[in-house]
């Protein structure tokens, strides 16, 4: 019987179609050492197999090393509290330096015409957020040319203007900059 890397009861994340998911691993298939049965955070019970799960996991692992934030759900207050994570602390320290934290939003979240024009991976960035907290600028970029400003951003921050730089030869992404009421100290 070949050794699992993971214990029974305990909790793991993985990335599932762009968004961060909670499971806890049940046990093994004990006809198939490859696939394991495993509880959403939601309560639905899965079988999958032990490639997969593991390369989710890495994929966790990988993008917050980077900076990454998936929102851990569909929600517009999942999304929402994910770019509040990125702006409550927009940059790290990776390898010595300061880099910039972002939220991506992939092609799950993309309307769907997006997937009939460009035939996008599933799992592809579709719309990406950083935070510029010096300026009080969100920038929010797209490869897709029709990409508007989620409604959840207008209805949940203090947004007091927002600009819109088409796509161009060069970047080949739709730019959306969001500038946001300063707030007293």
């Amino acid at each position: 019987m070949e050794i699992t890397p993971f214990s029974i009861g305990k909790q793991y994340d993985t990335v599932v179609n762009g968004q961060i998911w909670s499971f806890t691993f049940d046990g093994v298939d004990p006809e198939d050492e490859d696939l394991y049965f495993i509880t959403w955070s939601t309560g639905e019970e899965e079988i999958h197999s032990k490639e997969d799960l593991l390369r989710g996991i890495e994929e966790v692992d990988i993008l917050r090393a980077a900076g990454i934030v998936y929102p851990r759900g569909v929600s517009d207050q999942d999304q929402y509290e994910a770019l509040r994570s990125v702006m409550d602390q927009p940059t790290y320290r990776f390898g010595g330096m300061v880099v910039p934290r972002a939220m991506v939003l992939t092609c799950n979240f993309a309307p769907e015409h997006y997937y009939l024009e460009t035939r996008a991976r599933f799992d592809s960035e579709y719309m990406g957020f950083e935070y510029d907290p010096a300026n009080s600028l969100l920038n929010i970029t797209s490869p897709d040319p029709d990409a508007q400003l989620p409604d959840w951003v207008m209805d949940r921050l203090p947004v007091s203007a927002v600009m819109r730089i088409n796509q161009d030869s060069v970047h080949k992404k739709t730019i959306i900059v969001v500038k946001l009421q300063e707030t007293p100290s």
